[in-house]
């Protein structure tokens, strides 16, 4: 699943893990959430996505260190500020 850091954990749990023996979640729990309009919703906790569920309960997890698109002064905010400088 790409960008599982966007998707919201019951979709995921729903739609498609029913569908796969194994799956694969790409994307980053770090940076741009899920989209969840409904205050009502984000109060009971539906928008956590995937990702971040799978980031703190699950090993092996791999972090890209290498940047290929985009310039160096803005990587190097998204390292120093999400990243610690890795």
């Amino acid at each position: 699943m790409d960008e599982a850091g966007q998707c919201i954990e019951p979709l995921a749990l729903e739609c498609v893990f029913p569908l796969a023996q194994k799956y694969i979640l790409a994307g980053d729990h770090l940076q741009l959430p899920p989209t969840v309009l409904s205050n009502e919703a984000a109060q009971l906790g539906f928008n956590t996505s995937i990702l971040e569920t799978a980031a703190k309960t699950m090993n092996p997890i791999f972090l890209l260190n290498t940047q290929y698109r985009m310039r160096q002064p803005i990587a190097g905010f998204s390292s120093q500020y999400f990243y610690g400088g890795s």
